[in-house]
């Protein structure tokens, strides 16, 4: 009964991970549309900058995604990488939330504290090139998985060809009969091969499952992940951008996000709302 309730436990605890929705907040020179379904973010100045959530709900401390599109607007081309975007979060101080709960304050005051008692945390903004090296450290990871999955099989392959067992004899002549038990063992070749070949196609399949599965998110990644552009006068670049979220700490309902997106070190800011979900 113990370890049913604290299995039961393990299962709510994992079930119940905190997250958070991202609504975005307009300022006023720039315009909120609708793009494909989702609320953007327009700012125009000499250059357009575009900014969407591509992410409906986020885990505290969990990433998100949002797509950045920049046109040129100038008759120079310049360079733009995720390199020239930044994002922070507005969070407390790490005693002020510990002080306020010590003074039984609610909710409301926590988030009215935050314009006088907050700091500024960066949050990494992930290159191309650091989420490719995700995908090889995963792949390697699950690889070494299946190389220690594919040995146990091998084991038991061998294993299969061992057999023994017991009997019995009756015999039966002029001088009367006879009864008798006896025991045998011995190695089959046939029966070992068979299941060393039934392993290893297994292992085979799994390794060509492993390997597509792998190729197919470097290709996703390449095609959907914004990488280094030189654009071009009128021209555009776009793609999305992974950003590691902040922490939902102690009372905290919602923190303050920022995205600056510096087009040829002309400055776009982006802000949203993170807020905690019931």
């Amino acid at each position: 009964m113990k370890n049913i309730s604290t299995v039961l436990m393990v299962l709510v605890l994992v079930g119940c991970k905190t997250t958070g929705t991202l609504q975005p907040m307009a300022t006023s020179y720039q315009k909120e549309i609708i793009r494909d379904g989702a609320q953007s973010l327009l700012s125009q100045k000499k250059h357009t900058v575009m900014v969407a959530s591509n992410s409906e709900i986020v885990e505290s401390s969990g990433r998100a995604s949002f797509i950045v599109v920049v046109s040129n607007g100038s008759t120079e081309d310049f360079l733009f990488s995720p390199s020239n975007i930044l994002a922070t979060a507005k969070v407390p101080h790490k005693d002020t939330l510990r002080d306020m709960k010590a003074n039984n304050n609610n909710d409301q005051n926590v988030n009215d504290v935050l314009s006088k008692v907050t700091i500024e945390q960066e949050l990494h903004v992930y290159t191309y090139e650091e989420l490719v090296k995700e995908e090889e450290r995963r792949a390697a990871m699950e690889a070494l998985a299946l190389a220690l999955g594919s040995v146990g099989r091998s084991m038991q392959a061998s294993s299969a060809g061992c057999q023994s067992g017991y009997g019995t004899v009756n015999t039966y002549g002029t001088y009367g009969s006879s009864f008798g038990t006896y025991n045998y063992s011995g190695y089959n070749h046939a029966a070992a091969n068979a299941a060393r070949n039934v392993a290893q196609a297994q292992t085979n399949a799994e390794f060509s499952s492993a390997a597509a599965e792998s190729q197919a998110n470097r290709v996703r990644l390449k095609n959907i992940i914004l990488k280094e552009n030189t654009l071009l006068p009128s021209g555009s670049c776009g793609g999305i951008v992974e950003i590691q979220m902040p922490s939902f700490s102690g009372d905290l309902s919602s923190i303050p996000i920022n995205i600056e997106v510096v087009a040829d070190s002309e400055v776009h800011n982006f802000h949203y709302r993170f807020t905690r979900n019931p």
